[in-house]
């Protein structure tokens, strides 16, 4: 996935007033971001994976920051089909947000 996050950034970029390269943009992140909180998901369940120095607190931790941003995109996907000029700004709106959430 992350080798394919090029070809949607490239068309976002060409075309980034155009909705549907902004929902192909936003899925592509969204899906991206998934999957690595699938692979903490992954090393949860299969604890001889973990460093004996990490703790399972610790990887539970990571897969909930791990999901802030592409739940920021999924959202801003829901979002476009009422507001489509406002994706843009949900995206660095989660980005601005994320390092406080981190904390929690």
């Amino acid at each position: 996935m992350i080798a394919f996050l090029p070809f949607p950034t490239g068309v976002y970029g060409t075309h980034s007033g155009d909705e549907v390269a902004q929902v192909f943009y936003a899925t592509a992140i969204s899906l991206a971001g998934y999957l690595a909180a699938f692979m903490w998901l992954v090393v949860l369940r299969q604890p001889g994976l973990l460093h004996d120095d990490i703790d399972e607190q610790e990887v539970r931790h990571s897969m909930r920051v791990s999901m802030i941003m592409p739940t920021g995109f999924a959202f801003s996907i829901i979002f476009s089909f009422f507001y489509p000029d406002i994706m843009p700004y949900i995206w660095v709106l989660f980005a601005a947000i994320s390092p406080m959430i981190r904390k929690i």
